[in-house]
């Protein structure tokens, strides 16, 4: 900036000029309204930000409120209980009433051997020195000349302690080991188990041997010929006559749209008996929540497009093809029908939720409660179980209209954010910079004329002095 003297002084007059003044009314003129056009954008982006941000917060009040509620299968039914067994439906399903029994013959069960001759002190080296235990998938052939499949073999030697070489076991995949003492002092021994998962598939047999692949005599032994052999059998159960396996004790599709789960412990010959009861009140609460929550939202969105011609009084998306898009596809939530399982469609009005004339729903819960007590079941269908998505699948994924991560909301707001503020900001820092060299432009115009002045006033004085001493000579 150009350092002068404040004021110019008027030759003719005597009064005086305020220069700072001058120079900062004329930037502030030239300056005005390309800061307006500046400030405008500022107020629309952050405008777009603000009103983004409440749609996406009622969005994200109607998505929890359905969260809450877990599976919409679960809101629609509550399944039954049994000590022996559960059960569920697969994801792509549809929930409906079921009501079934069926005999647990005998669960899966899992594939062990056992081991002894490990000293209680915890070492591995047996009467006859160190061996190897080696294990083989599938079941021990009658003929020790048969080909087997070996699996894993441990070198005894490899091994510090018994700990250790449970600890290696482990690391293979689908293996588990455990060891049990007998006791302590003279005699004791402590037997090691390995287990490998459930069902005949997973069977396997172990045998050790020498370093040499000679059979040990004593030291480390199978606790019997038979023991060699693990013993796990799949899962059987009995449904309308017949007679249904699995190796895991999950049984995928013994009932359509149901996944069966048996407990491991299940005596033999159990019958259990599994079913789903009306969720009603459950459904009911459901049901408010949508319209609460979807309300709630829809005044949001409503607000934040409204236009109007005072600036002041509009949303900060008037008009935005965006949020009319979310209000189309919000007017068709509440009165699209959804299709039901057994190919019927239903709308929400049905179930007692009205549309308002300005979009809005309402509850009327006279004709919900004629709905349950005439057709038991079918408010269940609507919420959670359509076979085109139930309402509160439906609700659900209208959120993600507006939250989800590819949601053009979403795109607005990082664009705004990330594009449109940083370069407001950047034409502002250019406009400030402009602002101030013509600033110092006119200081320095002003200087100038200032200067001048003086020298104009200099000369004055010396003509008038001239004139004076001219006329006085005159006189004399």
């Amino acid at each position: 900036m150009v350092a002068i003297s404040q004021n110019i002084v008027n030759s003719l007059t005597g009064g005086t000029l305020d220069i700072q003044k001058l120079a900062t009314d004329l930037t502030n003129a030239v300056k005005a309204p390309q800061q307006a056009a500046i400030d405008s954008r500022k107020t629309l982006a952050n405008a777009r930000i603000s009103s983004i941000g409440k749609i996406m917060s009622s969005a994200n009040q109607l998505k929890t409120a359905m969260a809450n509620y877990g599976d919409p299968k679960n809101v629609a039914y509550k399944l039954s209980t049994d000590p022996n067994a559960s059960f569920q439906f697969h994801a792509s399903a549809q929930a409906r009433a079921v009501d079934f029994s069926f005999q647990v013959n005998h669960p899966a069960s899992t594939n062990s051997v056992m081991l002894a001759g490990f000293p209680a002190d915890g070492t591995l080296a047996g009467a006859d020195g160190v061996g190897v235990l080696n294990i083989y998938s599938g079941t021990k052939p009658a003929d020790p000349t048969e080909g087997r499949t070996l699996l894993k073999s441990f070198k005894l030697s490899d091994y510090a302690t018994l700990d250790d070489l449970k600890s290696a076991i482990q690391k293979e995949t689908g293996f588990s080991a455990s060891i049990v003492s007998s006791g302590t002092g003279a005699g004791a021994l402590n037997y090691l188990t390995i287990s490998h998962g459930l069902g005949v598939d997973n069977k396997f047999f172990v045998d050790t041997v020498k370093d040499d692949g000679s059979p040990l005599t004593d030291g480390l032994q199978l606790l019997s010929e038979a023991g060699a052999q693990s013993n796990g059998q799949d899962a059987e159960i009995s449904y309308n006559g017949v007679i249904f396996t699995s190796p895991n004790n999950t049984f995928a599709n013994l009932v359509p749209d149901l996944q069966i789960n048996i407990n491991a412990n299940t005596p033999a010959n159990t019958t259990v008996h599994l079913s789903t009861t009306n969720n009603t009140d459950v459904c009911k609460g459901a049901l408010q929540d949508i319209v609460t929550a979807y309300n709630m939202l829809l005044e949001t969105v409503t607000t934040e497009a409204k236009y109007d011609k005072d600036v002041t009084k509009r949303g900060g998306l008037a008009n935005d093809s965006i949020v009319r898009g979310l209000l189309s596809q919000m007017r068709k939530l509440s009165t699209d029908p959804i299709q039901l399982a057994d190919g019927k469609s239903v709308t929400l009005a049905e179930v007692g939720v009205r549309t308002n004339l300005d979009g809005s729903l309402a509850l009327d819960t006279t004709k919900l409660n004629q709905v349950v007590a005439s057709s038991p079941g079918l408010l269940e269908s609507v919420m959670a179980s359509g076979a085109s998505a139930g309402a509160i699948e439906r609700f659900t994924k209208l959120t993600d209209v507006v939250v989800g991560p590819s949601s053009s909301f979403t795109t607005i707001q990082n664009s705004v954010t990330n594009s449109d503020l940083p370069k407001i900001a950047a034409d502002q820092l250019k406009l400030d910079d402009q602002m101030t060299a013509l600033m110092d432009k006119y200081l320095k115009q002003f200087s100038a004329m200032q200067t001048i002045v003086q020298a104009s006033k200099t000369t004055q004085d010396s003509l008038t002095q001239s004139m004076a001493a001219w006329t006085a000579g005159l006189k004399g």
